[in-house]
Order: structure tokens, then sequence, then C-alpha cells
């Protein structure tokens, strides 16, 4: 395996749109999508209770799910003697609603109709399987919040719950099919509604909790958290419903948090496996709040945290990581060797390594990026956007030996080497994962709206989505 193209070498111009094909065929090389005819045999086999859901990749003629039965997440970094790379055979939300999303962008890309149908099958999947039991009762707190994964229905993580509804979002207005709206509509108001009272949620909700306390202590919480990587693409979802529907309280929300984000920045900023990937977050919100609120501060607040992220761009378009505080850090660098590879970790170990990360930072910034340069019009953004474009098109796999893996991205590149090389000390996540969610989905998509020169602000200004909804506000908040 290796990088489609060298770090000089011309690019085609037709080499972004082949990086969507490609990025689309992935899911197929690697039967992601899971079907019922080896169902039983793989993934309910090795899922298990989903602390452990590793198993050998799927045999090369498996057959191709259509959404219907979900989709798996993709290789995790452990490879054996015969260069067959483990699969993570785990169910989880979020990545049904990303994949969808970019099936349905690849649909209309392409015209392919049967990418249209995987990209519906997975919605239907995401709600029917992950908006059951306590989700789907209007008299249970948990209504309308959508669960983790298969094995952890009664945890919720705000940034999964994020990207879930992103993708599902414009999946339906690509689709024109208004079936899911009201269930975004509520997946927004739940989480909003056991949101504290400056904008911040905090990492997770548990079941137990939820149902003890009642939504109504969570809204009425008065503390603050400055960590992007859980708090902010919430807030850009509370934004993009804000502008279907004027409901003003959800701007004032956004405003008030991402005001003390910015004021907390960086002593103050938590960070998750490295301070690099909390700016790649701020990015899109603070682009979305300039969209609804264009005043010059929100304008000085983009333009900073864009500066900031961009200080670690490097010639050929790809973004060193960075650790922050170590104080401030969930999982900085590994302390000794007894502790490589037993919990989550950094592709690096000191700052300045030449690596790239496609799991938390460079997919995220590379939609947040797009989406600022066609908020502002900056051509100092799009230009930085258009570099990342390119470093990831050049980077994309290449494998005519391992075809599960030919049109994926890996988590880890190192743009010095040329090479997928970094620190291997992350327990699940390793430098050699693939992800069908968070990865591919985000770097597919956003390749695939610079194609056809637009954003996903703009490519959903007629969603019907929160337009006849109205009265889900009062049902949910009072």
């Amino acid at each position: 395996m290796e990088p489609s193209y060298g770090e000089k070498q011309e690019l085609p111009d037709t080499a972004r749109l082949a990086s969507v094909r490609k990025g689309v065929e992935w899911f197929f090389n690697g039967h992601f999508l899971v079907d019922p005819s080896w169902k039983t045999e793989w993934l309910d086999k090795y899922q298990g209770d989903g602390l452990m859901p590793v198993g050998p990749s799927l045999p090369d003629d498996a057959a191709d799910g259509d959404g219907t039965s979900g989709v798996l997440e993709g290789h995790c970094s452990a490879i054996d003697g015969n260069g067959r790379q483990a699969y993570r055979y785990w169910m989880r939300n979020d990545v049904q609603g990303e994949v969808s999303m970019t099936f349905a962008v690849a649909g209309e890309l392409f015209g392919t109709d049967s990418y249209k149908r995987i990209a519906a099958n997975l919605a239907d999947f995401s709600f029917d399987n992950f908006r059951d039991g306590p989700r789907d009762d209007p008299q249970s707190p948990s209504y309308g919040l959508l669960s983790w994964s298969q094995t952890n229905k009664g945890t919720y993580y705000g940034d999964d719950n994020a990207r879930s509804i992103l993708g599902l979002a414009l999946a339906a207005d690509l689709l024109g099919n208004p079936k899911w709206d009201r269930k975004i509509v509520e997946a927004i108001l739940a989480n909003y509604r056991t949101t504290g009272v400056h904008g911040f949620r905090g990492e997770r909700l548990l079941k137990e909790d939820l149902q003890k306390h009642g939504w109504r202590h969570y809204r009425r919480l008065d503390f603050v958290n400055p960590h992007p990587h859980f708090e902010s693409w919430m807030w850009a979802c509370y934004l993009w419903l804000y502008r279907q529907t004027g409901y003003e309280p959800l701007l004032a929300m956004c405003e008030d948090a991402i005001s003390r984000t910015m004021k907390a920045y960086p002593g103050q900023w938590k960070w998750t496996n490295g301070l690099q990937q909390e700016k790649a977050r701020m990015i899109l919100p603070l682009a979305w709040l300039y969209r609804v609120s264009p005043t010059a501060e929100h304008r000085e607040w983009l333009q900073f945290m864009v500066e900031e992220f961009l200080r670690n761009q490097v010639a050929c378009g790809a973004v060193r990581e960075e650790l922050g505080d170590a104080s401030k850090g969930s999982f900085g660098r590994v302390k000794s060797n007894e502790a490589y590879g037993t919990e989550e970790a950094p592709l690096i170990f000191d700052n300045g390594d030449p690596v790239a990360d496609m799991l938390y930072t460079c997919n995220f910034a590379f939609f947040g990026l797009n989406e600022a340069a066609r908020a502002t019009g900056d051509a100092g953004i799009a230009e930085a956007a258009g570099r990342l474009s390119e470093f990831l098109t050049r980077i994309q796999v290449k494998s005519d030996s391992v075809r599960n893996v030919d049109g994926a991205w890996f988590r880890a590149f190192n743009y010095r080497n040329w090479d997928y090389w970094a620190s291997d000390a992350d327990a699940g996540w390793g430098a050699l994962s693939t992800l069908t969610g968070w990865i591919q989905s985000w770097i597919v998509t956003t390749q695939a709206l610079m194609e056809i020169q637009t954003s996903y602000w703009e490519l959903t200004e007629g969603s019907t989505i929160g337009r006849k909804d109205g009265d889900l506000f009062e049902k949910m908040l009072d």
C-alpha cells in the first residue's frame, strides 16, 4: 500500500473527483455495509458486549449490504503476519448518520441512485436502532436523543449526536424526503434541553442520571467547559436550527458559549488527544455564527482561530499535530514503555513531530475551513482549504494487494517521510486505523462539496427541516 500521489507529483485536474469516487468505493472494497448473509457469523460474533469488538477482516468475496443493516466502524491498527488488518465490528450511531451523508452527497454528485438508496436506508437504520425505547417516549427525559452504540444504548455523547445529526440533516435534504425532519429537530432539541445555561453540556450523559434527575436539571446547570472536542459541533447544530427556525434562544446560547470559550483560549482549554484538534473543532461553529450574526467581533473570532490552527499547516498542505498544557489534556504523551498501548494517546510525543492526524484534526478542520471560506469569501482561508484538499488527495491509500484499504485514509501520516507512520500507542485508534464515519465521511463529503464549489450551509438553504416543526419547541421545552 502507498499514497496515491507523491508529495511533489503533479495532480491531474480530475484528482479530487477521483478521490471522491475512490473514497465511496472503499466502503464496498472493505464490505463495511453489513449484509444479513454474514451478520451473525461476523458482526454479532465479534461485537460481543462492545468492550473489544475486534476480529479478522471480512473475506474478499463477502456480500455488500445496502444500508438496511447499518455500517461497520472500519479497521483497527492490528495487522497479522499475512498483511490482513483487523476490523472493528461495532455499531455506532454517529457512523450511521455520517456515512448516510456521504452516500447522499456522492449520489447527487455522480447521479447514482443506488448510493441514494443506501443513504436513505442508513438514515432509517439510525433512527430505528438508536432512537428506540425511552428515546422514543415523549414523556421520557431521554426523548429524541440518539444512543452512542448498540451495546451502550444509555450513553449519550453530545458530539456523537452532533455529527450524526449533521449527517442526517444533509442526507435528508439531498434525498428530498421530509420523513426524518421532525426526528432531526427532536434530536437537536433533546440535546439543547439537556445543555446548561451557558451552552455547555459536558462529555456525556448517562441514562441512569438522566432518568433520575430529569432534563430540566441539566438545563439549569451553571458551569463552563471549554472543551471544543465535546462541545462545539453541537453549537453548530443549534446555529443551523436557528437559521431554519429563528428561535432566538438557540443563538443566544451559542453566543454565550462561544464567547466564553474564546476568552478561555488557550490557557483554560481542555484537550483530548491534542490541542490542535480542539482548534480544528472550533472553526465550524465560528463560521456558522458569522453566517447568522455577521458582526465584526464574530469575524475576528473566526479569523483568529483559523490563523491559530493554520500556524501548523506546512508546505504540502498537511497540518501538524500539537500537544497542549499537560495538566489540561485527557490523553497526553505516553509516560512509559509499560503504558504504551494501554489507553488513548496522541500520534506524537513532542511538538514538532511531522505527523498529521486524519481522525481528530485534519478531517474536521477540512470541513470547517471550507465552511469558513464560503461564509467569508476570504481567499486566504480558501487557499488553505485547497492545500489541505490536495494533501488529502495525495495521501489517500492506494493498494493493489489489500483491497479493503484501497481508497481509505489512515489516521496517521508522516509528511516528512511521506509514509503512514506515527506513534501507535493509542489503544483503540492506532496509526493505521480507519473509520467509516469520522475519517472517511467528512473527508469524502468535503472533497465533494469543494468539487461542486459549495458548502453544507449553502446546500441546505432550502431544507424543510424545522420549517413546519415549531410545535416541538413548546412540546419539548415547556
